[in-house]
Formats: C-alpha cells, structure tokens, sequence
C-alpha cells in the first residue's frame, strides 16, 4: 500500500519527479497533505525491520563456533527482535498483538533458506550470500533515506 501511494504520485510527474527525494520535496513545497512522506517513512521502518532480519539470519547462520538444534533453527527470536527495534514504538497494542501471533508461524530457518532457494536442496550457501547482498543494499538504502529525512527535517 505504502509503494502504491508513493508510485501513484511519482506516476503522476515522472518529468518532476526523477528521485524519491525529488518527490518528497515536490510534496512539501505544494503545501498540501504528505501523502508520500507519510508512505515513505512507514515503508523505511518496515524495510529497517526486514534488514534487521535478514541481518541477523545471515549472522547467526555464520556464527562460529555454529549454533546448533533449536537456537539455530528458530527464527521468532529474530523476527521478535527485529520489530521490537523498528515497528513496535509506532505499533498500537492491537498491531503488537496481532504480530506476537503471527509469529508463531515463522518458518524456521532450514524451510526459510529452503523457499528462498525455490526448494532447490543444498543451496544454502548461495542464499545466505544472497542474503548478505540485500542486508548491505537495504542498509545502504536505509541510511541514505535516515540521512535525508533527518537533514530536509521530516523525521
């Protein structure tokens, strides 16, 4: 929902609108309600929440000495933490809640690198780097993002 505000607005200039920071200044200077703003902030805290993830897979995966049974299968842990540190403070109780729940039907992570690996049996090498790339690309991202709002004043 939050991309289809934010593309719906870009589509509507694309001539003005070369870059999200284009956009997002366009936006304020109309003076009229920050539809894209607003969609762009909760999107950077959902994409923070899925590079803490991610990050945390990758960095447990490759722990040495290696995490074994349980603690290195169950991913609640991550997932919990993970929003606890990006949505949580933004989140109602009802949200909080309703998310406390839908973790309880994480995958672990063997099903999770196994779906991201399109059920292809020994990939796990390859996914976690995979994983690495979009941790580092996100956390790229997100610190660009961070840096613009805080210097433009919108957070």
């Amino acid at each position: 929902m939050n991309i289809e505000k934010i593309l719906t607005k870009y589509i509507a200039n694309k001539e003005e609108h070369l870059t999200l920071q284009d956009l997002l200044l366009s936006e304020r200077a109309s003076g009229k309600k920050t539809v894209v703003v607003d969609a762009l902030i909760w999107l950077t805290r959902g994409l923070k929440m899925i590079h803490l993830f991610v990050d945390r897979v990758v960095e447990n995966a490759r722990a040495v000495p290696p995490k074994t049974g349980t603690e290195a299968e169950d991913l609640v842990a991550n997932i919990k933490n993970s929003y606890k540190e990006s949505l949580e403070s933004y989140h109602g109780w009802m949200a909080q809640q309703l998310f406390g729940l839908l973790t309880k039907m994480a995958p672990t992570k063997s099903q999770l690198l196994l779906s991201l690996a399109n059920n292809l049996p020994n990939q796990e090498a390859v996914t976690l780097n995979a994983l690495e790339n979009l941790s580092r690309g996100l956390k790229d991202n997100l610190v660009a993002l961070n840096y613009f709002f805080r210097e433009n004043r919108f957070v």
